[in-house]
C-alpha cells in the first residue's frame, strides 16, 4: 500500500501504532476527523513517505522526535490540533520539505527554543508562532438534563441543553433510561442530533406503572459526559371492566323433562389492564362453562330443571373480577316449568340480537321455544311485516 487516504470521516480515538508498520506507504492523510490522544512515534518507521496530513483533530502532548527520520517528507501537516510542548529539533533534518504552504504547525500549543530550529521554521511557516493558542485541553462536552414531561402509561418527554462542548464536536447527544439509577448509552436511548444547545426528546416503549431513571448524556471524541438523572413512574394501567353482551337468560322446560339447551354470553373486557374473571352460581341447578377465564370469552350457561315441579324459578350468575371497577356483574336466570297437556301457547325467548342494540346489513336472530306438545314452525315479525321462518331444531327430551 502506497496510499492512505481517511481524511472527513469523522472518526475517533487514537491514531493506531501499527500504522509504522507500513513500510511502503508514501502518502498518509488522517485530517479533518475527531481523533485524539498523541501522536505514535512509530510513524517515524515511514521513511518512504512523501506527504503527511494530520491537522484538523484533536490529537494532544508532545510531537515525537522520530518525526525527524523522515527525510523524504516533502508535505507535513499538524496544524489545528492541540499539540503542546516544546518542537523537537530533529524537525531540522526534514530538508525534503517543499516551498512555504507545504508545512503547516500553527493552531496548536507549541514552543521552540532552539534557534537553528527556530529560523528553520520561520522559513516554512512565518506565522507558526502567532498561532500557539490552542492550550486548552480538550474535555468532555458538559449538558444538564431537562425536567420530565408529559407521563403516560408508555412514554414521557424530557431532553437536556449542551452547554459546552469541551472543545471537541458533540457528535451525539440524547437522553438514556433504565429502571436502575445513573442509566448510561448501553441501556435505552435516543438520539437527538449534533452539537451545543438545547434538545428534546421522546421516550417510548415504557411499561405502566414503573419507576424511571433517565438523564441527558452528550459525546464527543473525547468521550461521553451526563447531566443529573431524574426519575419518574408511568401511570399506572387502567383497570379491567367487565363487560356482558347479555345480563338476562330465559329458560323453559316442561316436568316431563323437555328444556332448552345451554346460552351463551360474551363476557369482555371494557376498560384496560388485564380481565380475570370467574363465574359462579347461587343455586346449585345452574351451571356455566367455562367458569373463568382471561380476557374476552363465550361461556355457556344452562340449567338442570329435573325434579322441580311446575312453576317460575329465578338464579343468579356472578362474574367476578377483583380488579374490575365494576366488579361483580350479575346475569339473571329465569326458568319457567309446565306441566305436560297445560294449555298454553308455546313460549319461549330471543338471544340476538339484544334488545336496543343497533344492527346493520343482514341480522342474526337466534333464540328458543318450547310446547308440550312440539313446536311446528317459528315465524319472524317485524312490525307487522312477516320475514321468514328460521330453521328449528327440537330438543330432546330430558330424564
Amino acid at each position: 500500500m502506497s496510499t492512505l487516504d481517511l481524511s472527513e470521516n469523522q472518526l475517533s480515538g487514537s491514531i493506531s501504532s501499527k500504522l509504522g508498520n507500513l513500510n511502503n506507504l508514501r502518502y498518509l492523510y488522517l485530517d479533518y476527523n475527531n481523533l485524539s490522544g498523541s501522536i505514535p512515534s512509530q510513524l517515524g518507521n515511514l521513511t518512504n513517505l512523501i506527504a503527511m496530513g494530520l491537522s484538523n483533530n484533536h490529537l494532544s502532548e508532545s510531537i515525537p522526535s522520530q518525526l525527524g527520520n523522515l527525510r523524504n517528507l516533502q508535505r507535513l501537516y499538524l496544524d489545528n490540533n492541540h499539540l503542546s510542548g516544546i518542537i523537537p529539533s530533529s524537525f531540522t533534518e526534514l530538508v525534503s520539505i517543499l516551498t512555504m504552504g507545504s508545512f503547516e504547525i500553527g493552531y496548536n500549543c507549541l514552543s521552540a527554543s532552539d534557534p537553528e530550529l527556530i529560523a528553520w521554521l520561520n522559513d516554512n511557516d512565518p506565522d507558526w508562532e502567532d498561532h500557539q493558542d490552542q492550550c486548552a485541553v480538550p474535555n468532555t462536552p458538559t449538558v444538564t438534563t431537562n425536567s420530565v414531561s408529559s407521563i403516560k402509561l408508555n412514554s414521557a418527554v424530557c431532553g437536556g441543553n449542551v452547554t459546552s462542548d469541551g472543545g471537541a464536536s458533540v457528535t451525539a447527544r440524547g437522553v438514556c433510561w433504565n429502571t436502575a439509577v445513573n442509566p448510561t448509552t448501553s441501556n435505552s436511548k435516543t438520539t437527538d442530533g449534533t452539537g451545543s444547545g438545547s434538545f428534546t426528546s421522546g421516550i417510548t416503549g415504557l411499561t405502566a406503572g414503573v419507576t424511571y431513571y433517565v438523564r441527558a448524556y452528550a459525546a464527543n471524541s473525547i468521550g461521553t459526559s451526563y447531566g443529573s438523572a431524574m426519575s419518574f413512574t408511568t401511570l399506572p394501567p387502567e383497570p379491567p371492566v367487565i363487560g356482558l353482551s347479555r345480563k338476562t337468560l330465559n329458560f323453559g322446560a316442561l316436568t316431563s323433562g323437555a328444556v332448552t339447551g345451554a346460552q351463551t354470553v360474551l363476557i369482555s373486557n371494557n376498560g384496560g389492564g388485564t380481565l380475570n374473571w370467574s363465574a359462579s352460581g347461587n343455586v346449585s341447578r345452574l351451571y356455566i362453562n367455562p367458569s373463568s377465564g382471561t380476557g374476552d370469552s363465550v361461556p355457556a350457561v344452562s340449567v338442570n330443571p329435573f325434579g322441580l315441579t311446575a312453576g317460575s324459578y329465578s338464579g343468579t350468575i356472578s362474574i367476578t373480577d377483583l380488579n374490575a371497577t365494576n366488579s361483580p356483574q350479575a346475569i339473571s336466570v329465569q326458568l319457567q316449568i309446565y306441566n305436560p297437556g297445560t294449555t298454553a301457547v308455546p313460549f319461549g325467548d330471543f338471544s340476538t340480537p339484544v334488545e336496543g342494540s343497533s344492527t346493520y346489513n343482514s341480522v342474526p336472530v337466534t333464540g328458543w321455544a318450547i310446547d308440550d306438545i312440539g313446536v311446528a314452525s317459528v315465524k319472524i315479525y317485524n312490525g307487522e311485516s312477516y320475514i321468514a321462518m328460521p330453521y328449528l331444531w327440537r330438543a330432546p327430551a330430558r330424564m
